[in-house]
């Protein structure tokens, strides 16, 4: 079977009632956030109004994010969701094969979500905030806000296939709220590592805590002990 038609079926999976509406209830949120956080703003000129708009618009979506990309993936990974590997197997597809088609088809979706919620923010941003222009700082914290949902989403991967519970998800969501919290220019070794672990943003909010690279190169790390986990596990799926 083609990549192309492993991801499309996939997707087809991946977009059940409950993902959707997930990702509708998402979307809707952040339409109220943008609104609500453009609205405010929309009379003022200086330019502290338009970053009290950036900064109050990233930090509540990269709670939301985050959550949504960990529970899609616990959606995706549960024993209902993920049963369907048994045909595939059957079809001379490798189980590997069919795990890392499997992220490539959510961190597509992901990336999508990413990008519609990017125009969302912009389209009000031009459309209530006088003075608003568009900046590279824009890209960057949603590029930021989509590699650590990825890390945290692969955090999520890696407890469901051990646990195979669907709320595993909110594990890695209340981390991603808590590690906010506790960053700061004087951290801890310890804490630094948990940072590094469990990544967020900077204080100005535009860009991973750590470099670009760490952050990847962590990902992509998660990603094949996933991979490995996922290909050495032993399902009993009914």
């Amino acid at each position: 079977m083609r990549l192309k038609s492993l991801i499309k079926c996939h997707l087809a999976y991946l977009l059940s009632k409950s993902s959707l509406t997930i990702i509708m209830l998402i979307i809707a949120l952040a339409v109220f956030v943008f609104a609500s956080n453009a609205i405010s703003a929309k009379y003022n000129l200086v330019k502290e109004n338009i970053d009290t708009y950036f900064v109050s618009s990233i930090t509540i979506i990269k709670i939301i994010y985050c959550v949504m990309a960990s529970f899609i993936i616990a959606n995706a990974f549960n024993s209902r969701n993920d049963s369907y590997f048994q045909l595939l197997i059957s079809s001379n597809i490798k189980k590997s094969q069919y795990f890392l088609t499997k992220l490539i088809s959510i961190a597509l979706l992901l990336f999508i979500i990413i990008f519609v919620l990017m125009i969302i923010y912009i389209l009000f941003g031009y459309l209530f905030i006088k003075g608003f222009v568009y900046e590279a700082r824009i890209i960057s914290a949603f590029f930021s806000l989509y590699l650590i949902a990825s890390i945290y989403g692969m955090i999520t991967c890696l407890i469901m296939i051990s646990v195979n519970n669907i709320f595993v998800f909110l594990i890695p969501s209340v981390l991603a709220i808590t590690i906010q919290e506790v960053i700061s220019d004087k951290m801890g070794i310890g804490l630094k590592v948990i940072v590094y672990l469990f990544p967020t943003m900077n204080s100005s909010l535009n860009k991973t805590y750590y470099s670009y690279l760490t952050t990847i190169i962590w990902l992509i790390a998660l990603i094949v002990i996933d991979d490995y986990v996922y290909v050495n596990h032993d399902f009993n799926y009914e």
